[in-house]
This record gives structure tokens, C-alpha cells and sequence, in this order.
């Protein structure tokens, strides 16, 4: 360990902040590229794609796919990208040949701090792959970020048996990584943590604290909620104005999601003497039980319909990702928001404000731990003394 090591911990999220901020419009550079390499790699695609193997255009093809690759690689790193090609091909030369064209964005990794550590990421991930259940730009985009830190920030030599320490990945994830949140946070430490198993088996791996969950959503205030409903009922289109009904009432009345919602069928609609059922179907098929208030929106919707038909846009013959968001994109004006999201944390927090057991609340809400309430519970009203008291003191059977 170097004297860098010593440095406190704020110290030294402070220099990689400011280091990363100076560096931000630093542009790389693409070096040339073996262009034997890539003839060859063409040429064992002949059987599915007719190329031109002159020397011009495998020079050509070179430097696209080249180009191509850190292209994928950068935006991926930003949010948008596709897959990284060929990294994610099963052809071994085709993911040596993605992780030798890896370079991290500039703006995560300045390219004279890459040209330090590129070839000792490249060949730890090389080397872990085929032991690690993720895929080569998963472990690149980690590995290379984690490397960095460790080297330009703490100073540690790019020594296996250095770097990929236990106690050094927890600090790295503990810090804050910009513009990562703390689950993400926790995917990548688990990432570097198996790499560390398969690379330095000798470290010890101790216990981690969790990192907590993603906060949730706020929920909607009495005056914006009025007006949600406001712009459902009061849309021009007689159909239109119905659907945002459906759909607002089953986020706020039932807590569905909005995939729930479009997959909604009449034949889910259960009416009853003791109120309106909903059969959800789904990723968490379960039962849930509509508020009164919005119970005769799911009566009239399912009245007079076939069985099969869907509740939410009538007509339609399947349910996509986009269902309900085209919708909502398509029908709510400027100025407004209408978030499903925040519709379904309305009813958590109102529903865990109430007397009902968190047991029965989970399982209305189809979820098995105690988190997917847990992040809402800032949002639910603190009770007033005497009745918190007064509650903690009652018994719901006597206990001598």
C-alpha cells in the first residue's frame, strides 16, 4: 500500500469527483486495428452474410467495427446503448475481440488514466469471465471503474492481489459512485466481489451490510390528485375520458400497475355484495379489493362487455409495454403529470396509514418482502401520541 492509502475517505471521493469533473470533455482517439484480424472474423460469416474480403474494404470494415464497438460500449455506459458487439456473442474470439476494442467513456474514465489500466482490465476480465455468470460489458463497465478509482485515487499499484480486496470494493461502493444509486451500487460491488473470488481466491470475503433499496416514489397530494381526475372525467372524448378512469382508478383504488391495468378482462372483475374484486394476472397474480369510492368506474366499464375483452382500451386483441404510457403520452396535456407510479404509491401510503395489518397490505400489493413497503413508510403521517398510546395499550386477546 502506498502513503495515498492513508488518505481519509473524504479525501478521497473529493479528488475523484474533481478529477472525473476536470476530465469530463476530454476526447480519445481510436488506434489502429488489425486488419488480418477482422478479415478473419469476416470470413467465417460468409454463410450468413456475403462481404467483400478485398484488403480496401476489410480496412474499411476495420476501423467501422472498431468504431462500432466503443461506440456501444459509451452509450451503454449512458443509459441508451444496445448490446455491446460482439461481446455478447457466445463465440469466444468474438468476446476477446470486444473486450480488446473496450474503452469506457471519457466522461467515466479519462483516456490518459485508461491508457494506464486498460491492459490489466482487460485481461482480469479475460480471465474471469468464463467463471462469472455476467457478460463481458457488464464486468468491462464495473471493472473499469473500480480499477480507476483504486490506482488514480488511492494509488494502488495494479497488482491482482491488490486491487481486488474485499475491504477496497466495500469502500468504493460505500463512497457513492456518481450518478449510480445505491442498488446499483450493490449489483456492482456483488460483480467485482465474484471477480475477486476467481481472481484472488485467497482474500477473505466478509460479511457486507445491505445497501438499502431505491427510495420510492412520493405520492400524489390531495390537490394533485383533484386534478388528475379532473383531466380523466373531463376529456372531450367520450371513450377517452373513460379509459383514463380505468386506468387512474385501478392505480390510486386498487394499487395496480400500469401493466396490470392493460391486462385487466372482464372476467377479472369480480362484483360482489361485499364490493369489487380484481383477479390480477401477471408477475404477481393475486386478489385485490377496489376502494369504495371508485368501485361503480369497474362496474360500468365491465357492464355489457364480452367476458374476454380487455377493461382498459376496449377493443384491442393483446397488451404491449407501451399500453398505457402511448396513452397517457398521447392524452395528458402540458403542465400536468401523470405518473402510474406515483398513482400506486398514493394507495400504499394511504392504505398504510390506515388500520389495515401490513400483512393483508402486502399481499394486496402482490409482494413478499418487507422493503417494497419499507421505502414508503417516510410518506405515512406520524401518529399523534395519545392515539399511539392508546393503540400499543389495547389487546387483541388477553394475554393472562
Amino acid at each position: 500500500m502506498t502513503s495515498a492509502r492513508q488518505h481519509s475517505l473524504s479525501a478521497r471521493h473529493n479528488g475523484a469527483t474533481a478529477d472525473n469533473t476536470s476530465r469530463a470533455d476530454a476526447t480519445r482517439t481510436t488506434s489502429g486495428t488489425d486488419t488480418d484480424a477482422v478479415r478473419r472474423s469476416l470470413a467465417t460469416r460468409e454463410g450468413v452474410t456475403r462481404v467483400d474480403l478485398s484488403p480496401m474494404a476489410a480496412s474499411r470494415t476495420a476501423a467501422s467495427t472498431c468504431t462500432s464497438a466503443t461506440t456501444h460500449v459509451a452509450s451503454k455506459t449512458s443509459g441508451v446503448g444496445v448490446f455491446l458487439h460482439p461481446g455478447d456473442s457466445d463465440s469466444r474470439s468474438d468476446v476477446n475481440d470486444a473486450i480488446n476494442a473496450y474503452t469506457p467513456s471519457p466522461r467515466r474514465v479519462a483516456e490518459e488514466d485508461w491508457a494506464r489500466t486498460a491492459a490489466f482490465v482487460r485481461e482480469a476480465v479475460r480471465d474471469a469471465l468464463p467463471r462469472t455468470r455476467y457478460s463481458a460489458r457488464n464486468l468491462l463497465a464495473t471493472v473499469s471503474l473500480y480499477v480507476d478509482w483504486c490506482n488514480r485515487v488511492c494509488g494502488e499499484d495494479l497488482d491482482r492481489e491488490v486491487i481486488f480486496q474485499p475491504s477496497l470494493i466495500a469502500e468504493w461502493a460505500d463512497l457513492g459512485i456518481e450518478g449510480v444509486t445505491k442498488s446499483t451500487a450493490g449489483n456492482y460491488r456483488s460483480r467485482l466481489l465474484r471477480v475477486m473470488e476467481v481472481l484472488n481466491p485467497g482474500a477473505a470475503r466478509p460479511r457486507m451490510v445491505a445497501l438499502p433499496p431505491s427510495a420510492g416514489v412520493a405520492p400524489y397530494s390531495d390537490d394533485e390528485l383533484h386534478q388528475i381526475w379532473v383531466w380523466a372525467y373531463g376529456m372531450a372524448n367520450a371513450r377517452n375520458s373513460r379509459d383514463a378512469v380505468i386506468l387512474v382508478g385501478g392505480c390510486v383504488g386498487a394499487g395496480l400497475t400500469a401493466r396490470e391495468v392493460a391486462d385487466l378482462r372482464v372476467r377479472d372483475v369480480e362484483i360482489g355484495d361485499k364490493g369489487v374484486v380484481l383477479h390480477v394476472s401477471g408477475a404477481r397474480p393475486r386478489l385485490t379489493t377496489l376502494l369504495r369510492s371508485v368501485e361503480e368506474i369497474f362496474v360500468d366499464a365491465a357492464t355489457g362487455l364480452d367476458p374476454d375483452a380487455f377493461v382498459f382500451r376496449t377493443g384491442r386483441t393483446r397488451t404491449t409495454k407501451n399500453t398505457t404510457s402511448l396513452f397517457i403520452h398521447k392524452y395528458v396535456p402540458n403542465g400536468l403529470t401523470v405518473s402510474t407510479q406515483r398513482l400506486r404509491a398514493t394507495w400504499i401510503v394511504n392504505r398504510a396509514s390506515t388500520d389495515l395489518p401490513i400483512k393483508g397490505l402486502m399481499e394486496a400489493m402482490g409482494v413478499q418482502d418487507f422493503s417494497a413497503i419499507a421505502r414508503f413508510l417516510k410518506y405515512v403521517p406520524d401518529l399523534d401520541p395519545a392515539d399511539l398510546r392508546a393503540r400499543l395499550r389495547a389487546e387483541s386477546k388477553p394475554i393472562k
